[in-house]
Protein backbone atom coordinates (compact mmCIF):
# COMPACT_ATOMS: atom_id res chain seq x y z
CA UNK A 1 0.00 0.00 0.00
CA UNK A 2 1.46 3.34 -1.01
CA UNK A 3 -0.14 6.60 0.02
CA UNK A 4 0.76 10.17 -0.72
CA UNK A 5 0.26 12.76 1.96
CA UNK A 6 0.32 16.47 1.28
CA UNK A 7 0.57 18.38 4.49
CA UNK A 8 1.48 22.06 4.47
CA UNK A 9 4.97 21.33 5.72
CA UNK A 10 5.68 17.82 4.42
CA UNK A 11 4.81 16.22 1.10
CA UNK A 12 5.72 12.53 1.04
CA UNK A 13 4.79 9.02 -0.05
CA UNK A 14 4.71 6.05 2.26
CA UNK A 15 4.50 2.30 1.88
CA UNK A 16 3.90 -0.43 4.47
CA UNK A 17 6.83 -2.83 4.66
CA UNK A 18 6.13 -6.30 3.30
CA UNK A 19 6.75 -9.59 5.12
CA UNK A 20 10.25 -10.03 3.66
CA UNK A 21 11.32 -6.55 4.77
CA UNK A 22 9.88 -7.10 8.25
CA UNK A 23 11.71 -10.44 8.41
CA UNK A 24 14.96 -8.69 7.57
CA UNK A 25 14.36 -6.21 10.40
CA UNK A 26 13.62 -9.05 12.84
CA UNK A 27 17.08 -10.57 12.23
CA UNK A 28 18.33 -7.59 14.18
CA UNK A 29 17.55 -9.39 17.45
CA UNK A 30 20.77 -11.43 17.14
CA UNK A 31 22.96 -8.33 16.90
CA UNK A 32 21.09 -6.79 19.82
CA UNK A 33 21.72 -9.88 21.98
CA UNK A 34 25.42 -9.72 21.10
CA UNK A 35 25.58 -6.06 22.18
CA UNK A 36 23.85 -6.84 25.47
CA UNK A 37 26.39 -9.57 26.16
CA UNK A 38 29.34 -7.38 25.16
CA UNK A 39 28.32 -4.65 27.61
CA UNK A 40 27.30 -6.95 30.46
CA UNK A 41 23.58 -6.26 30.30
CA UNK A 42 20.65 -8.64 30.56
CA UNK A 43 17.40 -8.02 28.78
CA UNK A 44 14.66 -7.68 31.38
CA UNK A 45 11.71 -8.57 29.22
CA UNK A 46 10.86 -10.08 25.87
CA UNK A 47 10.91 -6.66 24.19
CA UNK A 48 13.67 -4.24 25.20
CA UNK A 49 12.37 -1.05 26.78
CA UNK A 50 13.75 2.46 26.16
CA UNK A 51 15.66 2.62 29.46
CA UNK A 52 17.56 -0.57 28.50
CA UNK A 53 18.37 0.92 25.10
CA UNK A 54 19.59 4.12 26.79
CA UNK A 55 21.89 2.15 29.09
CA UNK A 56 23.30 0.15 26.20
CA UNK A 57 23.82 3.37 24.20
CA UNK A 58 25.65 4.99 27.17
CA UNK A 59 27.92 1.98 27.61
CA UNK A 60 28.74 1.83 23.90
CA UNK A 61 29.36 5.62 23.83
CA UNK A 62 31.86 5.41 26.68
CA UNK A 63 33.61 2.29 25.34
CA UNK A 64 37.13 3.17 24.19
CA UNK A 65 37.98 -0.25 22.72
CA UNK A 66 39.24 -0.18 19.14
CA UNK A 67 37.07 -3.16 18.21
CA UNK A 68 33.76 -1.89 19.58
CA UNK A 69 30.70 -2.00 17.33
CA UNK A 70 30.79 0.60 14.57
CA UNK A 71 28.49 3.63 14.52
CA UNK A 72 26.71 2.11 11.53
CA UNK A 73 26.06 -1.12 13.47
CA UNK A 74 24.78 0.81 16.50
CA UNK A 75 22.49 2.97 14.36
CA UNK A 76 20.97 -0.08 12.68
CA UNK A 77 20.75 -2.34 15.71
CA UNK A 78 19.42 0.16 18.25
CA UNK A 79 17.25 1.97 15.68
CA UNK A 80 15.53 -1.21 14.53
CA UNK A 81 15.17 -2.51 18.09
CA UNK A 82 13.63 0.79 19.16
CA UNK A 83 11.32 0.81 16.14
CA UNK A 84 10.16 -2.71 17.02
CA UNK A 85 9.50 -1.53 20.58
CA UNK A 86 7.39 1.38 19.28
CA UNK A 87 5.44 -1.00 17.05
CA UNK A 88 4.72 -3.27 19.99
CA UNK A 89 4.15 -0.73 22.76
CA UNK A 90 2.60 2.16 20.80
CA UNK A 91 0.60 0.31 18.13
CA UNK A 92 2.77 1.57 15.30
CA UNK A 93 3.79 -0.05 12.00
CA UNK A 94 7.00 0.00 9.97
CA UNK A 95 6.76 2.01 6.75
CA UNK A 96 9.05 3.31 4.05
CA UNK A 97 8.86 7.08 3.63
CA UNK A 98 9.89 8.84 0.43
CA UNK A 99 10.09 12.63 0.29
CA UNK A 100 12.21 15.33 -1.36
CA UNK A 101 15.11 14.52 1.01
CA UNK A 102 15.21 10.81 0.20
CA UNK A 103 13.95 7.43 1.39
CA UNK A 104 14.02 6.12 4.96
CA UNK A 105 12.26 3.73 7.31
CA UNK A 106 9.86 5.07 9.91
CA UNK A 107 7.12 3.82 12.19
CA UNK A 108 3.65 5.28 12.00
CA UNK A 109 0.64 5.16 14.27
CA UNK A 110 -2.44 4.62 12.15
CA UNK A 111 -4.91 6.03 14.63
CA UNK A 112 -3.62 9.51 15.13
CA UNK A 113 -1.18 10.52 12.42
CA UNK A 114 2.05 10.19 14.43
CA UNK A 115 5.42 9.26 12.91
CA UNK A 116 8.77 8.35 14.44
CA UNK A 117 12.07 7.77 12.67
CA UNK A 118 13.95 5.43 15.03
CA UNK A 119 16.97 4.68 12.84
CA UNK A 120 17.48 8.32 11.92
CA UNK A 121 16.96 9.29 15.59
CA UNK A 122 19.84 7.07 16.72
CA UNK A 123 22.05 8.51 13.98
CA UNK A 124 21.17 12.04 15.14
CA UNK A 125 21.88 11.26 18.81
CA UNK A 126 25.36 9.87 18.13
CA UNK A 127 26.83 13.35 18.30
CA UNK A 128 24.47 14.81 20.88
CA UNK A 129 25.48 12.57 23.78
CA UNK A 130 22.08 13.02 25.43
CA UNK A 131 21.53 10.89 28.51
CA UNK A 132 18.24 9.19 27.69
CA UNK A 133 17.41 9.58 24.00
CA UNK A 134 15.18 6.51 23.81
CA UNK A 135 13.14 7.36 26.91
CA UNK A 136 12.80 10.96 25.69
CA UNK A 137 11.64 9.93 22.22
CA UNK A 138 9.26 7.30 23.59
CA UNK A 139 7.70 9.89 25.91
CA UNK A 140 7.34 12.35 23.01
CA UNK A 141 5.68 9.70 20.83
CA UNK A 142 3.31 8.67 23.63
CA UNK A 143 2.42 12.32 24.26
CA UNK A 144 1.82 12.95 20.53
CA UNK A 145 -0.44 9.90 20.24
CA UNK A 146 -2.35 10.92 23.35
CA UNK A 147 -2.74 14.54 22.19
CA UNK A 148 -3.85 13.46 18.72
CA UNK A 149 -6.36 10.97 20.06
CA UNK A 150 -8.32 13.64 21.86
CA UNK A 151 -9.72 13.52 25.39
CA UNK A 152 -10.19 10.07 26.96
Amino acid sequence: MRTTTREPSWEHEERLLDADELGYLSKNALQFSDLLHTYGLKQLGETPVPSELDELFRRWSSDTAMDKASEQAIVATLGITFGNYLCSARDMHWIEVRDKVGVTYAVRHFGPDVYAFPIDSVRKHLGLRSNDPFVDIDNAVADAISASSGPP
